[in-house]
């Protein structure tokens, strides 16, 4: 038998990022967000992004990662490398906020974009 119990956790913490809705007796819905929300969520991402940078530059500290070689052409190769980029700049409890806000923006883009690949994204976090 399986526990629901991590599916719930999950789902709670995607509600307390906005990502997903609760209603009572109904359960959880993906959230929608306008376009100001978006903005929002993009300006914030990127004040993180420029922190932890300044953060890095200050300390003497330098990232490598080969940007120009790597393969970002489907959803999964992104992801990947979204995710190694993410790791090498922020600390584990800096990385919750930043994916938060990353996962919001990648989620209005895609629906605008009328982006089939989101299906795959949304599915396979992990």
């Amino acid at each position: 038998m399986v526990s629901v119990a991590p599916i719930r956790e999950a789902m709670l913490r995607l509600h307390e990022r906005g990502l997903l809705r609760w209603e009572r007796n109904r359960g959880f819905f993906v959230e929608k967000i306008n376009s100001s929300t978006a903005l929002f969520h993009l300006d914030q991402l990127g004040s993180h992004y420029i922190y932890a940078i300044g953060r890095l530059k200050d300390n003497g500290n330098t990232i490598e990662l080969d940007i120009e070689s790597c393969n970002r052409d489907n959803v999964e190769n992104y992801k990947r490398w979204q995710d190694s980029l993410v790791a090498a700049i922020f600390s584990d409890s800096e990385r919750d906020v930043v994916s938060g806000a990353w996962y919001k923006i990648w989620i209005y883009r895609n629906h605008y974009l009328g982006d089939a690949e989101i299906i795959k994204y949304k599915y396979n976090s992990h």
